[in-house]
């Protein structure tokens, strides 16, 4: 990307330049997120946090402190500062905080936590990278807010509780720095032009351009301005080119795994035919007693307990499953301690980065998993961790050739969210053959696939919220483009709609047939293996063949 005349981010900070390139703000970001640092996760349980008040005290001592000795003069050095360090602190400590235990309960080592990587990427890219990062993803937040609403009430920005239900600080600060850039627009309860205070300033003030002004906090209203929302399509821009929202998409559904209690229930009431179709898949990829296997995205196990892995590996093979959900991994640790199963273990792990060396396992096998993530990357981690000669498989539903008209009008509401982008969506369920050409690409050979289908029974509103609203990628992402707020409000609508008009329809109509599809390759074991595959085009059946 080239220098952003658009962006113009921090324009009255004398020590910073009126409008920033682009491209460095992509790099701070990428930087942040390489840190282990958070703005705004969407996180399922956000009211329901629990910040402990040594780790409360922390956070705000700890802001403080970075600001003073590294902010220097201007909005990095005042209120500005302090509200972006803040505000990363509050963040990555809620992830922290859920990447251990799985719920926002924040002790004092999680925000200690917070402090060490924030202070790493001061290091490395200055305070005021701190503030330019807070200020894109904060301008990402108050400006999508806007744009949905067409405008708020000043209390109502300032409060945050569309955006921000996790953070308390007051916005009054982002307000006047928005107004400022010329993102925002004023009026109602101050100055008769809608636009300054009732003094005729600016509506801004003091040094570092946050005080003064009599409607910060006043009774008005805040709206975009055409300005503001041409910079909202700069700055997703650079957020998505970044991995942020994609990073911050991750989080949002390992969250909801999290809230579900009852995962292998609420699969059963909705696919009653799965246990049926993993087994195939088990039988299709042609595992072996005594392999030493992968699943990744192994959630409670289903795969491996009911989809006959460890049965298939037998006492002398050994399992290993990885989930980046803490909940599901516990209740899929509790599920091999009641079955007595030794030579199974759980990990919690991300898909992108699997924590084993190359060429640790015999089969690396998924289900359901490449549109959760980037399937290019998920799957090159899966053939690094394979050896050679070993297998790469993975089992999915595909998209539906001819969905029923009232699932796509029931859906429609947040379908229109999403559509926005245009294009094939990374996180549509695969077409038929698409796996197969990502496995191809990532230099499998023999890749062999086998086609069924499966049913999808609609007659539980609330089984079907968790799987369709709640967890599936595709939603999510587009439930992402919304405030949280009215995020949240629209799934609690959509459920209720699906509990109005599920009861009314035909048996047949809440059953619904969807293609699935398993799909294996063999990692080459050399450049002749390899060359010999794109030679001969083959689509061979390879090691333990349909």
């Amino acid at each position: 990307m080239g220098r952003g005349k658009d962006f113009g981010m921090a324009g009255r900070d004398p020590d910073t330049p009126g409008h920033l390139d682009t491209s460095e703000v992509v790099d701070h970001v990428r930087a942040f997120l390489d840190c282990g640092l958070m703005l705004d996760p969407w996180l399922g349980d956000l009211a329901e946090r629990r910040i402990e008040p040594a780790a409360d005290r922390l956070i705000r001592a700890a802001a403080e402190d970075l600001t003073a000795k590294f902010g220097g003069a201007g909005q990095a050095g005042g209120a500005v500062g302090i509200h972006a360090a803040l505000d990363t602190l509050a963040s990555t400590s809620a992830v922290i905080a859920h990447d251990r235990v799985g719920r926002i309960a924040v002790t004092r080592s999680m925000a200690e936590e917070a402090r060490r990587r924030l202070l790493a990427f001061v290091g490395r890219r200055g305070f005021r990278a701190v503030v330019w990062v807070h200020g894109a993803i904060s301008r990402f937040e108050h400006l999508g807010m806007l744009r949905y609403y067409g405008r708020t009430s000043q209390p109502e920005f300032v409060s945050g509780p569309h955006r921000r239900p996790w953070f308390d600080a007051p916005l009054d600060a982002e307000l006047a720095r928005g107004v400022a850039d010329g993102d925002f627009r004023v009026g109602g309860a101050a100055g008769s032009d809608g636009v300054g205070g009732a003094d005729g300033s600016d509506g801004v003030g003091g040094a570092d351009g946050v005080g003064g002004a009599g409607w910060v906090g006043g009774a008005g209203w805040v709206e975009a301005t055409p300005q503001g929302l041409r910079r909202y399509g700069v700055v997703r821009g650079i957020l998505s080119e970044a991995g942020f929202l994609e990073a911050r998409l991750r989080l949002a559904l390992v969250s909801e795994l999290n809230l579900i209690q009852d995962y292998d229930a609420i699969r059963r009431r909705m696919l009653p035919r799965e246990v049926e179709w993993r087994r195939h898949l088990t039988g299709f990829v042609g595992v072996r007693p005594g392999d030493r296997l992968l699943e990744v995205g192994s959630a409670t196990g289903l795969q491996i307990f009911e989809g006959g892995l460890l049965d298939a590996v037998g006492p002398s093979g050994h399992i290993t499953g990885a989930c980046p959900s803490v909940v599901l991994t516990d209740q899929a640790r509790a599920k091999a301690q009641r079955r007595r199963a030794s030579n199974v273990r759980f990990v919690r792990s991300h898909f992108e980065a699997l924590p084993f060396p190359d060429g640790h396992f015999d089969v690396t096998l998924a289900v359901a998993m490449l549109q959760r993530t980037g399937p290019a990357r998920a799957v090159a981690e899966m053939v690094r961790v394979t050896r050679p000669g070993g297998l790469v498989a993975h089992g999915s539903s595909c998209a539906p050739s001819d969905p029923p008209r009232w699932l796509l009008e029931w859906l429609e509401p947040v379908l229109a969210w999403g559509a926005e982008r245009g294009g094939r969506h990374p996180h549509a369920r695969p077409r038929p053959g698409e796996v197969a050409q990502w496995f191809a690409e990532a230099g499998l050979v023999d890749v062999r696939t086998a086609a069924q289908s499966s049913q999808s029974v609609f007659d539980d509103p609330d089984a079907v919220a968790v799987l369709l609203l709640r967890t599936d990628p595709l939603i999510q992402e587009a439930l992402g483009g919304l405030p949280w707020s009215a995020a949240q409000e629209l799934i609690a609508q959509l459920t209720e709609r699906a509990r109005q008009i599920l009861p009314q329809l035909p048996a047949a109509e809440r059953r619904i047939m969807i293609p699935v599809e398993a799909v294996c390759g063999r990692v080459p074991e050399g450049p002749e293996d390899a060359g010999a595959q794109r030679k001969t085009g083959g689509t061979g059946t390879g090691r333990g063949g349909a």
